[in-house]
């Protein structure tokens, strides 16, 4: 966990220093992109179901033994950023597999590059207001995609509070812009960068 206790960045062990370095290898072949992609985008995800509400649950072991642990208080809903979010839309099925999905589609002026992020379209799961929301989107570089998705979310009902985003990599600019926006979301990520779009992660991952 990082310093802030609204942001969690994956552990740096070895084996997510090599994924890491795989992703950012412009040599990597775009298959194998897709695979380190996934594996990653796996942890982050499991990263961000910790901060969800857990209960006490009691469950009889096949042994016939009780066993004291925990289950979500509520299951969530999952909202991806088109189209990159999309690349984590499968991991999040297979963690929490009856999730509902809605997706958002923000870009930006192909004529003005330097302005922020646009909606222009946005379908969203029924009761926003009520469940927690795991927001997916791999890169958050300036902030202003991610902060015009918390927008409509708030408007349509949504708690801040009770927003999740899960990214692959974060700079901290675009980190401290939407925590300076909406101070009680959490984000869970792989790594701390800058300059993420140097990734290229939609070109690299979707091959166009």
């Amino acid at each position: 966990m990082a310093s802030d206790e609204r942001v969690c960045v994956l552990e740096q062990t070895p084996n997510v220093e090599a994924i890491i370095t795989a992703l950012l290898d412009e040599s990597t072949p775009q298959t194998e992109f897709v695979q380190f992609s996934r594996r990653v985008i796996r942890l982050v995800i499991e990263a961000g179901i910790n901060f969800l509400d857990m209960e006490d649950h009691t469950v009889e072991t096949p042994s016939g033994h009780p066993f004291q642990g925990l289950k979500l208080v509520q299951e969530p809903c999952g909202i991806s950023i088109m189209r990159a979010g999309e690349a984590m839309e499968q991991g999040l099925r297979d963690s929490l597999q009856s999730i509902n999905m809605g997706h958002m589609l923000i870009q930006r002026d192909r004529e003005n590059p330097s302005s922020d992020p646009q909606i222009y379209f946005h379908h969203l799961p029924a009761n926003i207001d009520k469940k927690p929301i795991l927001l997916l989107d791999p890169i958050i570089d300036s902030g202003a995609t991610i902060i015009n998705a918390l927008r409509i979310l708030v408007k349509e009902g949504a708690e801040d509070k009770r927003i999740i985003i899960l990214s692959v990599f974060a700079s901290d600019a675009g980190i401290d812009r939407v925590l300076g926006s909406f101070p009680n979301v959490r984000i869970a990520l792989a790594r701390k960068m800058d300059n993420c779009q140097a990734v290229r992660f939609s070109k690299r991952y979707f091959g166009t």
